[in-house]
């Protein structure tokens, strides 16, 4: 268990409120005095604005994280503070990258062979897996027909002669077309190493992730979901959005016997690159500083391998 315990420090006399990042009460961490000035202020530090008869009189809490060894994350440049804040729930992460600099983090960094220009680059990372061409299916990512990433695949092959896990290209939520894309390039590679499947989601309701993940059933292999968050154009994609998906989702991914991974999609509102709603899904976990968000406490309270409440993940002292 991980107890997060953060004492609320007073502000300025001049000003009326504090921005807390875990809440009002006893057990918020004080962002600051310019957070504290308005709402906006406080929403951009990721905080809660409280006045101080909220703080005094809210009890202490304490936070609950649950190690699971299917759960991961996808995050662009990591800090070593955010895997800290994530590591007492989370196994590994990756990046979309062949390496990372926190590479060496008590989580496990599976590296990537992104595109066609990393195939003949080094790679660092964990023995455990190695993950394949990302989204080839589409022009704005790696970008290549089923036939040459077959050619390809040999020499990523040749990069995981110690790794226990050599996972397939990622195919993007899009079932026709990905599952067409797949049949292609295992038909082209007859004879490859495949361990699993990766494919992507950004559907919002669990059946329609259920949806994805049948229809790659019957490649008979395991199934590595190694991006999801909800990011649907008029669905409720803000960080209470992404929760209530999250606590439907997550204890069907840790029960259900295809998936052998998944990682979250960790990016804040202001972090996608390739905007799929607007405004933008606020999915972050943890902020630069190692601060949780709210969605990150939630993600580290589920329980391995069976259903648990998250609701009491927040507990009186």
């Amino acid at each position: 268990m991980l107890f997060i315990v953060c004492i609320c420090l007073a502000l300025a006399s001049t000003v009326a409120a504090q921005c807390c990042s875990d809440g009002c009460g006893a057990t918020c961490g004080d962002t600051g005095a310019w957070c504290a000035e308005s709402v906006d202020n406080c929403n951009q530090c990721g905080g809660k604005l409280c006045n101080q008869e909220q703080a005094e009189r809210q009890p202490q809490q304490r936070h609950t994280s649950h190690r699971s060894t299917k759960r991961g994350i996808a995050i662009r440049h990591p800090s070593a503070a955010q895997l800290h804040a994530l590591e007492a729930g989370l196994d590994w992460f990756y990046s979309w990258s062949k390496t990372s600099p926190q590479a060496s983090s008590s989580l496990k960094f599976f590296p990537m062979v992104h595109g066609r220009s990393e195939v003949q680059q080094g790679l660092e990372g964990h023995a455990y897996a190695i993950l394949g061409f990302n989204e080839p299916e589409l022009e704005s990512q790696s970008h290549m027909s089923p036939q040459e990433a077959a050619g390809l695949w040999h020499q990523v092959e040749a990069k995981a002669h110690t790794v226990q896990k050599l996972v397939s290209p990622a195919m993007c939520g899009d079932i026709g077309r990905g599952t067409a894309w797949m049949r292609s390039f295992l038909g082209a590679c007859q004879g490859c190493r495949i361990d699993a499947i990766a494919i992507h989601s950004y559907y919002c309701d669990v059946a329609d992730i259920q949806r994805l993940v049948d229809a790659y059933r019957g490649f008979g292999k395991p199934i590595w979901l190694t991006e999801f968050a909800c990011a649907v154009q008029g669905r409720d994609v803000s960080m209470q959005g992404q929760i209530k998906f999250m606590k439907e989702v997550v204890p069907w991914l840790e029960q259900e016997g295809a998936i052998e991974k998944y990682a979250w999609f960790g990016y804040f509102k202001d972090q996608w690159s390739y905007p799929i709603t607007s405004p933008n899904p606020d999915a972050g976990l943890a902020y630069g500083d190692g601060r949780l968000s709210e969605l990150g406490q939630v993600y580290l309270s589920f329980a391995s391998g069976r259903r648990l409440e998250v609701t009491e993940d927040l507990m009186l002292v």
